[in-house]
């Protein structure tokens, strides 16, 4: 099964190791024990607990793969340059020189997020692949709902947090925009089953997949697969 990308776990980390600098270099610098916390807090400026909240915020957007990070990081990287500036100007410590070296690397360090493929992890559900729940391949009647169409489909396979969908009116069904809400209906074990969910995926026939639209439900019902997904369902890849 895929995992979560190394660099999530990577960066969030850095982050919180950034947070907790603060303090760290406070206790170093004026050679106090880990536990005078009242001395050492006492010696951080606003600036620094700006920072440190701006950073364990940016920590917890990344853990989560939250799309305001990218809304974050600029304020951040603001903030990061203000306070290296605020230390060489008032400080005796740290040069100009070397507090600009240090915020361009960060800097640098922060424009990964933009690589294509982390990118896409945080701005398209359908990329963090580590969240795919299993698909079992079968085929039941569906029927799509969009703004009082009804239109006749059959499932390919299902998984607890959407279906890919072979539509026998593809055309009409490919108008259909991604960002739009749905309403699949279909029936499990002499249930129906009515689920809001949007398109996140339009396909042409490709391999043993059919052409069709691999869709998302937004509200989960599908929690108990035993009863819902059968387990004689065949997985699938």
């Amino acid at each position: 099964m895929p995992i979560k990308p190394k660099f999530i776990t990577f960066m969030g980390l850095i982050f919180c190791a950034l947070a907790l600098s603060f303090p760290i270099q406070i206790m170093v610098l004026f050679k106090f024990a880990p536990w005078e916390f009242i001395s050492i807090f006492s010696k951080l400026t606003p600036l620094n607990y700006v920072l440190m909240a701006f950073f364990s915020y940016t920590a917890y957007l990344t853990f989560t793969t939250n799309k305001l990070v990218f809304l974050v990081l600029p304020f951040l990287n603001f903030f990061v340059f203000l306070n290296n500036f605020v230390v060489a100007e008032y400080g005796q410590v740290y040069t100009h020189a070397q507090t600009v070296v240090a915020s361009t690397a960060f800097l640098l360090l922060t424009l990964s997020f933009y690589q294509k493929d982390i990118y896409l992890v945080y701005n398209d559900l359908k990329f963090r692949w580590w969240l795919t729940s299993p698909r079992f391949k079968q085929k039941i009647p569906v029927v799509i709902e969009y703004k009082g169409e009804k239109y006749n489909c059959q499932s390919y396979d299902i998984s607890k947090t959407g279906m890919f969908i072979k539509a026998d009116d593809l055309f009409q069904v490919f108008k259909i925009n991604n960002s739009e809400e749905i309403i699949i209906h279909f029936k499990i074990n002499n249930k129906n089953i009515s689920l809001n969910a949007k398109i996140v995926r339009k396909s042409i026939s490709k391999g043993q997949y059919p052409a069709g639209v691999g869709v998302h439900f937004k509200n989960d019902k599908l929690n108990d697969s035993t009863q819902l997904i059968p387990r004689e369902f065949k997985q699938v890849a």
